[in-house]
């Protein structure tokens, strides 16, 4: 592909998926481009409660009560997909006095409902999180059953109810159609069977760092080990991938963007005499494009190469070093194999010296 084919895709990859400028991604051009294979059949409300998998979850007796308070909250879904395989990391958009204590979901007509703590460990000032599983066993798939969601204070009383249609697909039934005006949202991988990173997730690495601090209280970066002005520091870098999507075109070019949030000490910020920690937060945006094809036989996609954007780097005197390539996590290679499982995900297999790695990709669409 040459230079100026690959940059207009790449500038087609930003216009077309989502613009870097915005903080999240809202919408896809359709309302759901993809619909499941096969007839859908409605659950029984009790099977389907029985089949519902959260951590630390509380099975009451009986429906959730109806909620006449409206908090200012915001759930990131208006409908939930879910395909073995997958664990849906449901995000609740809040303001700072809010504290989110857990959430009780409850299918209609069932009669039982659960409660279901939040994970505080990731609660941040603006969201809140849980998580939604399911477990497919004795099932005739695709089904449907819709849920009631209520989030509650930490003193359990209601803040607002949301009503989602729940769609649970048969990983076996799809139809090989990778294009069709779809972009694919990575939403998580997993390495070993394990999950290995999800996103819009911090991944926090903690570490140390040594400077100084003088007898007058002052703070600074230098080799002081051994002195009495030595300190240590603790800090806690992270990433986070905001957004990773792919699109695949007509004639045989994929584009793809990727919005990804690093926080890295920074020794010069740091405060060695009052022992905390300074950082410094980057947003990194790459739009990429390359090449694929498509096995007809057995309905799988390669992605024969990806480039993405490169920016300059420079030394102290001005002088540029070399070019810095920005970071692609999609994978591409005769090693790397795409395949559409259910109605709406795409799942990528890497086979990485007897490794095990796959990464899954959710059709993004109106939220």
């Amino acid at each position: 592909m040459n230079h100026i084919l690959l940059q207009t895709r790449i500038l087609a990859s930003i216009l077309m998926l989502c613009p870097v400028l915005l903080d999240s991604c809202k919408e896809s051009t359709e309302d759901d481009p993809s619909p499941s294979i096969g007839i859908i059949s409605v659950a029984d409300p009790d099977k389907a409660t029985k089949s519902l998998k959260f951590d630390n979850a509380t099975e009451v007796n009986g429906p959730l009560e109806s909620v006449t308070s409206s908090a200012i909250l915001e759930i990131d879904k208006d409908s939930i997909f879910w395909v073995k395989g997958i664990i849906k990391r449901i995000i609740i958009k809040k303001t700072p006095s809010i504290s989110i204590g857990s959430v009780s979901i409850y299918v209609k007509g069932s009669k039982s409902h659960f409660n279901v703590p939040m994970a505080k460990e990731e609660e941040t000032d603006s969201i809140s999180v849980f998580y939604f599983d399911f477990n497919p066993d004795g099932w005739e798939l695709p089904t449907t059953f819709d849920i009631k969601i209520i989030p509650r204070k930490d003193d359990g009383s209601p803040l607002i109810d949301w009503d989602l249609p729940v769609l649970i697909e048969d990983e076996n039934s799809s139809i090989c159609d990778f294009k069709n005006g779809r972009i694919w949202e990575w939403i998580l991988s997993y390495r070993d069977n394990n999950i290995d990173r999800m996103a819009m997730q911090e991944d926090m690495v903690e570490g140390t760092i040594s400077g100084c601090c003088d007898s007058d209280g002052n703070s600074f970066y230098d080799n002081c080990f051994g002195t009495s002005s030595h300190r240590t520091v603790k800090y806690n870098t992270s990433i986070m991938v905001r957004w990773d999507f792919l699109k695949f075109f007509e004639d045989g070019a994929v584009a793809g963007q990727l919005s990804e949030v690093t926080q890295n000490v920074s020794p010069q910020l740091t405060d060695f005499c009052g022992g905390t920690a300074g950082y410094k937060r980057t947003t990194v945006n790459n739009g990429y494009t390359g090449t694929y094809s498509i096995n007809t036989s057995n309905c799988t996609l390669t992605i024969e190469s990806l480039d993405g954007i490169t920016e300059p780097v420079y030394a102290s005197d001005g002088t540029k070093i070399g070019d810095f390539i920005l970071p692609i996590y999609a994978g591409f290679g005769s090693n790397v194999v795409y395949k559409i499982v259910g109605g709406h995900f795409l799942k990528e297999t890497r086979n990485i010296e007897g490794q095990s790695f796959s990464r899954y990709y959710e059709i993004l669409t109106k939220q």
